[in-house]
C-alpha cells in the first residue's frame, strides 16, 4: 500500500530534515498524480499527512503538509464530481423502512443489552439509529449525551413551536471541534438511550478511558488540533492509537452484519442509520419546515450548510 511505502521511507530519513522530508512528499503526489483519480488520491494525502504529523517535529510537519494538498483546479473537480454523485443519488434511493419498525427495533436492540445478548454492537446501533449520532466518532468515541440542559433552549429560537415530545443534548460532535452542546431530537425514550450510553461508555468504549478529548481527531483529522499539540499525544499514545484503529475496522463488518439481519435488508450499511433518523425525525417532528435546513439543524452541520444535507436524503419519502 502507498501510505505504508511512504511511512517506510519517511522512517528513514532525519524527520528534522524539511528539505527531505518535503522532497518525498513531492515524489510522492506527483506518482499518485499519474497512477490515481483524485477523489483516491485526496484519500492518500489524509493518511499521508497523518503519517507526516505523526512522525515529524511540527516545523517539518507544516512545511511538509502544505506540500500534500491537491491544487485548486483539483478541488474544483473534486466539487464537481461530488454534487453529481449527490443529484445521481437522488434519483436511486432505498425503501424507507416503516418508521414504526425502525424505531421499535433500536428500542429493542438497546432492551435487549440487559435482557439477553448483551451485544454491544447492537447497543450502540440501537443508540445511534434513535438519536442520528454517528456509529463510530460520536456513539462509540467521544459523543455524550445528557437529559439536563434542556432549559438552555433558547425562546425565539428555532426550536419555538417545534418541540418534539424528547430532546436530549448532545456535545462531542465529531467534526466540529468547539461547537457546544447542542438540542437533538430523539425517537425513543431519553432515560432508556441514556443508561445504554452509560453502559456502553463505562463498559465497552473503543476509546480507552484515560484518553483526553483531543485523542479524537488523531484517529480522524489531523487538523483539528495544533501540530505541537498532535504530535506530542501520538507519541505518548501511539500503541493505543494503533489498536483503535485495528478494532475500528473489526467492528464495521461485524456491527454492518447485525445491522442487516436485525432489519432483514441486506443493501443497509451502517451511514444508513443516520438518514433513516433525519427522513424519520423530518416526518414525524417538523413536515412544515424544508427539508434541508432542518436535516443540517438535526445532524449538527455548520450553520447554513445546506448542501451537505443532501447526501443523507437516500431514502424514499
Amino acid at each position: 500500500m502507498i501510505t505504508d511505502d511512504f511511512e517506510a521511507e519517511i522512517l528513514n530519513v532525519n524527520c528534522n530534515n524539511k528539505l527531505a522530508v518535503n522532497r518525498i512528499c513531492r515524489d510522492y503526489l506527483a506518482t499518485m498524480r499519474e497512477k490515481y483519480a483524485l477523489k483516491t488520491i485526496r484519500g492518500y494525502l489524509t493518511k499521508c499527512r497523518k503519517v507526516i504529523n505523526n512522525n515529524c517535529p511540527p516545523p517539518v510537519a507544516k512545511s511538509a503538509c502544505q506540500v500534500l494538498k491537491l491544487d485548486s483546479k483539483e478541488y474544483f473537480e473534486l466539487n464537481k464530481a461530488y454534487k453529481e454523485k449527490v443529484f445521481k443519488k437522488s434519483f436511486d434511493r432505498k425503501e424507507i423502512i416503516e418508521p414504526d419498525r425502525f424505531i421499535q427495533i433500536c428500542t429493542d436492540m438497546i432492551g435487549g443489552y440487559w435482557e439477553t445478548h448483551k451485544s454491544y454492537q447492537r447497543l450502540a446501533i440501537g443508540i445511534a439509529g434513535l438519536t442520528g449520532r454517528r456509529f463510530f466518532g460520536e456513539i462509540l468515541g467521544f459523543g455524550r449525551f445528557e437529559i439536563s440542559g434542556l432549559e438552555k433552549l433558547k425562546k425565539g429560537s428555532i426550536w419555538k413551536h417545534r418541540i418534539p415530545a424528547q430532546i436530549m443534548m448532545f456535545s462531542g460532535h465529531s467534526k466540529s471541534k468547539n461547537k457546544p452542546p447542542y438540542a437533538i431530537p430523539i425517537l425513543g425514550d431519553a432515560d432508556l438511550i441514556y443508561e445504554g450510553w452509560r453502559v456502553l461508555r463505562e463498559e465497552k468504549t473503543v476509546i480507552p478511558k484515560d484518553f483526553p478529548a483531543e485523542m479524537h481527531y488523531l484517529t480522524r483529522d489531523s487538523d483539528k488540533i495544533s501540530l505541537e499539540r498532535h504530535y506530542d499525544l501520538y507519541q505518548q499514545y501511539r500503541e493505543k492509537i494503533v489498536g483503535i484503529n485495528v478494532k475500528l475496522k473489526r467492528l464495521n463488518g461485524a456491527a454492518t452484519q447485525i445491522l442487516r439481519q436485525d432489519f432483514d435488508r441486506p443493501d443497509l450499511q451502517i451511514k444508513d442509520l443516520r438518514s433513516m433518523y433525519a427522513t424519520i425525525c423530518y416526518k414525524k417532528f417538523n413536515p412544515n419546515a424544508d427539508k434541508n435546513p432542518y436535516i443540517s439543524m438535526i445532524l449538527g452541520h455548520s450553520e447554513y450548510d445546506y448542501t451537505t444535507a443532501q447526501s443523507y436524503k437516500n431514502f424514499e419519502d
